[in-house]
């Protein structure tokens, strides 16, 4: 399967990363003319596709154009909330709902 799009995104990606192609391919542990191959639009299995989203800061839904990047707060506040142990994010989530209760005037 092509998609053209997926390829333009995940090279603007590596651009920005400033890796060539031959530097990701390596850290993917795949062939430089593979590469070039899914920069050219092929889509990469499930397995090499986190993978590349991993290492280029982003998701499988953008590459894939599913869906906009998370935006720098957006990030930054699901970081933190992973930081947490799991006690704590109950805390955080239990506060996140009563604070939005009371803004939807359901309290």
């Amino acid at each position: 399967m092509k998609d053209v799009g997926f390829g333009r995104r995940l090279q603007e990606k590596r651009k920005n990363h400033s890796l060539t192609c031959e530097e990701l391919a390596d850290k993917c542990f795949i062939n430089n003319g593979y590469l070039r191959q899914i920069e050219s639009g092929e889509i990469p299995g499930i397995a090499l596709l986190i993978q590349l989203s991993d290492l280029l800061d982003t998701s499988p839904s953008y590459l894939l154009g599913f869906s906009d990047e998370l935006q720098t707060e957006d990030r930054v506040l699901i970081e933190k909330i992973n930081s947490l142990d799991e006690e704590q994010q109950k805390v955080v989530l239990y506060l996140l709902n009563a604070y939005t209760e009371y803004k939807n005037g359901q309290r």
